[in-house]
């Protein structure tokens, strides 16, 4: 059954893919959907869900969007809801905040807080953000988006902006778990098999701390916590783009 959805189109050209269309309100709304107000009011059976679309390089289904769903508050996830300097915006009735991530300057997610991340002023600044990410890079930028309800009823959409990551060709044996590829950072001119990360991207899952681990090396490595995020987003970052976020999140308040 995985995957029949897709088969069964009536007009299989009117889909939209999944690459290069970062639905940032599909993910809003399928978060706020599938989520009670909080806790408080929850029914029976109701529990919350948080939503994301994953960047390119982590995307297998390339011919029909999507979104990744897991049953998960943003507190289950810490990084989700970190805070680094948030301001109150009356424009978007939220909390903006860059939130560093990695050592460098440009690993980092633009983060608003709010109770309304429907709204439209809300999806209209995250959208213009994308935006301006892709007018600045065109396709040599990609992007983590996810959207995350805590038990208070609060809601964090987080957006990081990423390099375009490529899978790459190596002899074998010396590509990720000895195979015959690699995930290059083509900014950086770096592949994740030199740094000892047990994964290769910021996305829907790794990007907040789920990972998979494919030997008691990883597994350890997976055990670091936030170190290991810090070199994650490091080794996925766009550089150059901390000044477009600071400068879109810096009109809000003109």
């Amino acid at each position: 059954m995985y995957e029949l959805g897709s088969l069964l189109c009536i007009d299989d050209a009117a889909k939209l893919p999944n690459h290069f269309v970062t639905d940032i309100e599909k993910i809003v709304q399928d978060c706020v959907l599938l989520c009670p107000d909080g806790v408080a009011d929850a029914l029976p059976g109701e529990v919350l869900h948080d939503a994301g679309q994953n960047p390119i390089v982590a995307s297998s289904i390339g011919k029909s969007q999507h979104t990744q769903v897991s049953k998960a508050s943003v507190e289950d996830f810490p990084l989700m809801k970190q805070q680094q300097s948030p301001r109150w915006c009356s424009k978007l009735d939220a909390f903006v905040d860059i939130v560093q991530v990695g050592k460098d300057k440009d690993a980092f997610f633009v983060c608003v807080r709010t109770r309304t991340p429907n709204s439209k002023p809300v999806l209209d600044f995250l959208v213009q953000l994308r935006l301006e990410y892709l007018r600045s890079f065109g396709r040599a930028v990609d992007f983590n988006c996810t959207c995350h309800p805590s038990v208070s009823g609060e809601y964090y959409l987080n957006l990081a902006p990423v390099a375009r990551m490529q899978r790459i060709k190596v002899p074998h044996g010396q590509g990720c778990l000895g195979l015959d590829f690699d995930f290059l950072n083509p900014d950086l001119g770096e592949k994740v098999t030199n740094l000892g990360l047990p994964v290769a991207f910021v996305d829907s899952s790794h990007g907040k701390g789920n990972m998979l681990a494919a030997s008691a090396k990883l597994w350890a490595s997976c055990l670091e916590g936030k170190p290991l995020l810090t070199r994650l987003y490091d080794f996925n970052r766009k550089l150059g783009s901390l000044p477009v976020a600071k400068q879109m999140v810096e009109k809000l308040f003109e």
